[in-house]
């Protein structure tokens, strides 16, 4: 199941070299590099690689590779990075990567307040690098090859993994390198689990080890026959072996009835001729024969195995046994015989009657004429039907008999009375006493069992019908529930299909409406910006005419001002010159006449202009007022179109964006449409799967409810608490001290209705001529061992995380090197080959794997914050789950596979929608981190375990609380629930491992061992 990081997780590997700026003298700093005296080369994998390790490729590996440099091969470096090579082959004072670590260039590594508390490599490890380069730096890296395992120290033994079996029937617990196994129903440690190879590799000297190192993961298979277990570059599966026969005892004649002596050392068989063989349990021979008893039909050999009684119908003999057989008495009884129970030891025995009546006899030897006989010492009477069996324990100091009826008595040995009276309910056919004597087992017809504590005569557990048909009916049950949820799920998503369509459609309708209107009002303003743009452009040619009459007037007004600037001037030259000639000689009279002329002609021209000038300055006024009136509406117009443009414009984008709806609204009708059969068909199957699972279920439940056999024999083991019966060809063992079955499995053949036990702790029964010696202990054998601590394995480092897929032929293992890579590898459990590998799930190591319900998809969490599901056919990454800020160290799924749950280093638990992956809530309000979640069920609860010391039931739809289950001293690793959720079981740090009920009620506390 799970496993915790923090204790498991190798140390990640501190580093040191950066390659940046080109490179410097340092100078003083300067570290010196030791001359060393090596005999032979110097070895990369066992002298080189840990200094590495120690400082380099925490910064410098294949995940990390700062500066572009990577650190973990000789290859790697000769590559090298940002800044070329980090080493010459040959030349270590010319390698790059020597001169920073010495410090002989800058920048110096390690940096200082690198982050990962690298240090300076020393002088010595200098020179082993500088020689090693100077060697030809060779060498190669071979995983796990430099791994020495010792015996792990006494006194580590927290609880790292859990798992409890699909049945809720066994529960394994990983404490350091041993796994144990418990019984929950009786709540009896089952054992250890031993590798025979790490006994005979000497390293541990007695059995009960399983693994090398710490066991961080272990699982059941669904059908309980599978356990796996992860270590150190190695998986191992386990094999269930169930009880069955160990030995056959060919007697050469059919046996019609047998019994064993209380130290289970003689089993005495009467055969069908009436002779009768005394068999050694320990060898399997026989060793010794007596009769033949004429008519006999039944017997029982005294506890020390010294006396044999034997019955007919009426008539009972007494044989000495211990040396020649001897026949002692044999005598008529009052009343008959049905039952026999020796009482004492070879003195007494209780003989219940055809009558109803018990009798306790003794033989009387013969004396002078008189043969020898029985003495009727007691007579206890109180049945008023068939008496179906007697048992005595203590050597006479218990005595309780049991009738057809189904009344159970409990006598008073000091005067024959009934001490009490137990009413089983049905006819009893067989009783058990558990060795402490403080429970007695009644077992009868239809299958019933009582449990009895003899203190005060008060039932303390009834079950009824075969147990394992009871599994199976409430498996059947679960599965049914679970269809029903499936179709109701199954359901709604049609039904929210329809709806989507529905609102689909209607989004459609709604978009063809918009697009219709935009394409109305984009009609509209294109005619209005038709129209605006038309006046804007008259507006335009008014603007232009009137510009234009408005520069014509300047012109004209500019030339007249010239020419009146020029005439004046000239005016001014002509007078003077004139003065200065009327001054002058008459001789230029003449010329002065001409110069008057042509002044009276220039000041004309002088006069027109400024009188033209004044005319146009007298229409300026109104031109511009014209170009001003021009200029508005101009502007105006151009408003009005420049509007009507961004309208059109506006209009041709609403209208665009109408139409992408409208298609969109279109294709998500279709869309919508084509779900409708999908799901559909979904019902359609979650349907018939219904109706399969409710079928199973009422198969089940019939098979379990119908006529059953009776327990036709039983009989406790000695020196424990355990009692077996007999139904048919179905051996099961029992709990007498909690009244519950442990295990049943089906024998070769039909079985007389006896079984009786040795002081090996094996059954024996009888069919036909044999006799068949039965191991009764469930057993667990190392299968196989996938991977090797050294040498070739597929995995890179511990395995962490396991699962069955839900068929349990595949098994799901993931790992990963800290800091630097994480793996998920499928294999197949029959065989134990690598199916699959996924292709890099994480970038850092896997802490847990789940697989779906329908085992079509695998759930992964892991250290890099990330959870993530993969398609198991394919191994491909259907999505990442973020939002974790810390290690993400346990997932769960819902019983329905729309759910998923995570728990983190962050102190919360996470819930997410599977199918979308969406974070559907965070739960918080954790002192510590939560290292475990699972599922209860069928409901929305989850169990979670934390470091701060409690086990935790939450709803994952709203949050809340349920309840606490604590007890514990210090953090809790682990946590797993029974498939139906009502059996939650949670351990760590302290070694307890402990169980409850759903409500909180404590059921058992399993202990670690007192010694190691």
């Amino acid at each position: 199941m799970r496993s915790l990081l923090s204790p498991m997780i190798a140390p990640v590997f501190l580093g040191f070299l950066l390659f940046a700026t080109p490179a410097r003298q340092c100078g003083a700093d300067e570290i010196p590099i030791a001359a060393i005296d090596h005999q032979g080369p110097v070895d990369f994998q066992k002298e080189v690689l840990p200094i590495l390790r120690k400082n380099c490729l925490a910064c410098h590996n294949s995940t990390d590779a700062e500066g572009d440099l990577i650190l973990e091969t000789p290859e790697a470096m000769l590559t090298g990075g940002a800044e070329g090579p980090a080493i010459v082959k040959g030349n270590g004072a010319e390698s790059y990567m020597l001169q920073l670590a010495a410090h002989q260039v800058e920048p110096v590594m390690p940096p200082e307040d690198n982050g990962v508390e690298a240090g300076n490599l020393t002088s010595e490890e200098l020179g082993i690098l500088k020689l090693w380069i100077d060697q030809g730096a060779e060498g190669s890296v071979m995983s796990g090859a430099d791994v020495t395992f010792e015996q792990l120290p006494a006194g580590i033994n927290p609880v790292y993994g859990l798992a409890l079996s699909d049945d809720g029937q066994t529960l394994a617990a990983s404490r350091a390198n041993q796994i144990f196994l418990y019984h929950l129903p009786s709540q009896r440690e089952l054992g250890r689990l031993t590798d025979p190879a790490l006994i005979e590799q000497g390293i541990y000297q007695n059995p009960g080890v399983a693994h090398l190192d710490l066991v961080q993961s272990i699982a059941f298979s669904p059908d309980r026959n599978w356990l796996a277990s992860g270590g150190y570059r190695n998986v191992k599966l386990w094999r269930r072996q169930p009880i069955g026969v160990d030995k056959d005892i060919d007697l050469g004649a059919p046996v019609l009835s047998f019994a064993a002596s209380r130290d289970g050392a003689r089993i005495a068989a009467l055969l069908q001729s009436g002779q009768i063989k005394m068999v050694a349990t320990e060898t399997g021979e026989v060793v010794g024969e007596l009769g033949p008893v004429p008519d006999a039909k039944t017997l029982a050999l005294s506890t020390d195995g010294s006396m044999l009684a034997v019955a007919s119908e009426s008539r009972l003999e007494w044989w000495n046994v211990n040396e020649s057989p001897t026949q002692q008495v044999s005598a008529e009884l009052e009343g008959g015989v049905r039952q026999l129970e020796w009482f004492q030891a070879g003195s007494q025995l209780v003989v219940a009657g055809n009558d109803h009546v018990l009798r306790l006899v003794e033989a009387m030897p013969a004396e002078g004429d008189q043969p020898a006989a029985f003495n009727i010492k007691q007579t206890f009477t109180g049945h008023q039907a068939e008496v179906t069996a007697v048992r005595t324990w203590a050597e006479g100091g218990g005595l309780a008999s049991s009738d057809a009826s189904g009344q159970i008595i409990r006598w008073n040995l000091e005067n024959a009375s009934p001490l009490q009276k137990m009413d089983h309910g049905a006819p009893v056919r067989s009783l058990a006493v558990a060795a402490d004597q403080q429970r007695l087992m009644s077992f009868g017809d239809t299958q019933t069992s009582r449990c009895w504590n003899l203190e005060n005569g008060k039932a303390v557990l009834q079950k009824d019908g075969d147990f394992q048909l009871d599994v199976v009916a409430q498996h059947a049950k679960f599965g049914g529930d679970l269809s029903n949820r499936l179709v109701e799920l199954a359901k709604q998503d049609l039904d929210a299909a329809q709806k989507q369509k529905t609102a689909e459609e209607e989004n459609e309708k709604k978009a063809k409406e918009a697009l219709t209107k935009s394409t109305e009002d984009q009609t509209a303003k294109k005619k209005a910006a038709d129209d605006t743009g038309k006046a804007k452009a008259d507006a335009d040619a008014v603007l232009v005419a009137s510009q234009s009459k408005l520069k014509e007037l300047e012109t004209g007004i500019a030339a007249a001002e010239k020419t009146r600037v020029e005439s004046e001037a000239r005016e001014k030259e002509l007078a003077a010159s004139t003065t200065q000639m009327e001054k002058e000689l008459a001789d230029k009279m003449a010329m002065l006449t001409k110069l008057k002329e042509e002044l009276v002609s220039t000041q004309k021209m002088r006069q027109e202009a400024v009188a033209k000038k004044q005319e146009l300055e007298k229409t300026m006024p109104t031109v511009q007022q014209e170009v001003k009136t021009s200029e508005e509406q101009a502007k105006k117009a151009g408003e009005a179109a420049q509007k009507a443009s961004d309208e059109l414009v506006a209009s041709d984008r609403a209208l665009m964006g109408a139409k992408r709806t409208a298609e969109r609204a279109a294709e998500s009708v279709a869309r919508a449409t084509e779900q409708i059969p999908v799901r559909e068909k979904q019902v359609a199957a979650a349907e018939e799967v219904q109706k399969e699972r409710q079928a199973e279920a009422t198969e089940a439940q019939s098979a379990f409810q119908q006529q059953r056999a009776a327990y036709t024999a039983a009989r406790f083991l000695p020196e424990t608490h355990v009692a077996l019966t007999l139904t048919g060809a179905k051996l099961t063992a029992w709990s007498i001290s909690t009244g519950v079955p442990m295990f049943s499995e089906a024998l070769p053949n039909e079985c007389l209705p006896q079984v009786v036990s040795d002081a090996q702790g094996y059954a024996w029964l009888a069919s036909d001529k044999r006799l068949h010696r039965v191991r009764v202990t469930e057993g667990w054998s190392l299968a196989r061992t996938i991977g090797s601590v050294k040498g070739e394995s597929p995995f890179s480092d511990r395995v962490t995380a396991l699962d069955f897929s839900p068929d349990g032929q595949t098994l799901a293992a993931g790992g990963g090197v800290p800091s630097r890579s994480g793996e998920i590898l499928l294999l197949n459990v029959e065989d134990g080959r690598v199916l699959s590998k996924v292709a890099d799930p994480h970038s850092d190591v896997v802490l847990c794997l789940r697989f779906s319900p329908d085992g079509e998809s695998l759930a992964s969490a892991a250290t890099d914050r990330f959870m993530k599901t993969f398609e198991v056919a394919t191994g491909k990454l259907i999505r990442g789950f973020e939002g974790h800020t810390h290690h993400v160290q346990g997932v769960a799924w819902s019983a329905d596979g729309r759910t998923l749950a995570t728990s983190g280093s962050d102190q919360v638990i996470k819930v997410w929608n599977a199918l979308t992956g969406d974070q559907l809530r965070t739960i918080q309000g954790f002192g510590k981190e939560l290292t475990g979640v699972s599922f209860l069920g069928l409901s929305r609860e989850v169990a979670a375990s934390g470091g701060d010391r409690q086990v935790y039931l939450k709803n994952v739809d709203n949050g809340g609380n349920v309840r606490q289950m604590g007890g514990f001293p210090d953090y809790v690793y682990c946590v797993d629930a029974s498939f139906d959720g009502n059996i939650i079981v949670g351990a760590g740090q302290d070694s307890v491992v402990r169980v409850w009920q759903r409500d909180g009620k404590v059921v058992v506390e399993f202990a670690p061992p007192t010694t190691p």
